[in-house]
């Protein structure tokens, strides 16, 4: 887990605070940038006009002023689309006083080697939700530029219906947690691959309580869809294999799952024709191990009885 020092605000960030209130416009704090630069001995972190190495660009999903001098400013992360894996050292804020002002480094901190590392986009990671406390010192008038284009955590909803200002009785009567949760996956798993290809605030929403209920599916012709906590995380698999005609009477194939299995022994695979093929003994194909003699938990071993024939198969998988 990452360790970071306090924010600290830097020199640009003060004359921010004091520009803002000489000229009575509102200090807007626009963005987080994430990067692995490392720190020299010695170096003055109040001196700093941008990271040692920017690596990534955050937009703010939410920020609050607060009453001690404070400002809490929420982010999330993911790398859905970071080519580049890095160790995330360090954290920035960036702002501006006033919509014309020039944006600039505002707070920075760097956690050195106790940080966690970032994968590329090859090696997908659940969004992580990101609060951070800079200091603001006099500046009353405070402002935050929302990213449209973030992602609404349950923790945005829940400051949102918790605070005075919110909508009134918009979300009357509702937990935003479980039984939501709940509610959304009972309505929405028979059209769930529909409503979670568009870009609707609802699709939004839906993703973030699927992936908290532990929901995660690939689509293709090998796949899987496990369907998390609420479903005692069953998990469906899927596809296709075949067995050459080289092989000799007896002979398999050897299929990797997907994903693993939690117990090799709770699983069960069945084996149906392949679509469209017409081989008159593609029904012999049957499944007649599915231990882990290979030092995997999710290989399952395919056999067939006549020789010289390839074999080909579709396979299905249900377990936990």
């Amino acid at each position: 887990m990452s360790s970071y020092p306090n924010m600290l605000v830097v020199n640009q960030g003060l004359d921010l605070i004091s520009e803002s209130i000489a000229e009575n416009k509102a200090l807007i704090f626009t963005k987080v940038k994430l990067g692995d630069g490392t720190l020299s001995p010695g170096q003055d972190i109040a001196t700093m006009t941008d990271l040692i190495n920017p690596m990534m660009t955050v937009g703010l999903s939410a920020g609050t002023q607060m009453s001690n001098g404070q400002a809490k400013l929420r982010f999330s992360v993911d790398n859905a689309n970071l080519d580049t894996g890095f160790f995330a050292r360090e954290v920035a804020i960036f702002a501006k006083v006033g919509n014309d002002g020039i944006e600039q480094l505002y707070a920075y901190t760097n956690g050195r080697n106790y940080v966690d590392y970032i994968p590329d986009k090859t090696n997908p990671i659940d969004a992580q939700i990101i609060d951070v406390y800079v200091i603001i010192g006099n500046a009353t008038n405070v402002e935050i530029s929302i990213d449209t284009s973030a992602y609404m955590s349950i923790e945005d909803l829940n400051d949102h219906n918790n605070s005075t200002e919110a909508h009134a009785n918009l979300l009357s009567g509702t937990s935003f947690g479980q039984s939501v949760i709940e509610h959304l996956l009972g309505s929405a798993l028979a059209s769930f691959f529909d409503a979670v290809s568009t870009d609707s605030v609802f699709s939004k929403l839906l993703k973030l309580a699927l992936e908290a209920a532990g929901l995660r599916y690939s689509m293709g012709t090998n796949g899987y869809i496990c369907l998390g906590s609420l479903f005692g995380y069953l998990i469906l698999q899927w596809g296709t294999g075949s067995i050459p005609s080289t092989n000799g009477v007896g002979d398999a194939a050897v299929i990797t799952l997907p994903i693993e299995f939690s117990y090799s022994s709770s699983y069960r695979v069945y084996i149906t024709p392949h679509l469209g093929y017409t081989g008159n003994n593609a029904i012999s194909a049957t499944v007649f191990d599915v231990s882990n003699a290979y030092n995997h938990t999710n290989d399952i071993h395919v056999k067939r009885a006549p020789a010289n024939t390839t074999i080909l198969f579709n396979w299905f998988a249900i377990g936990y």
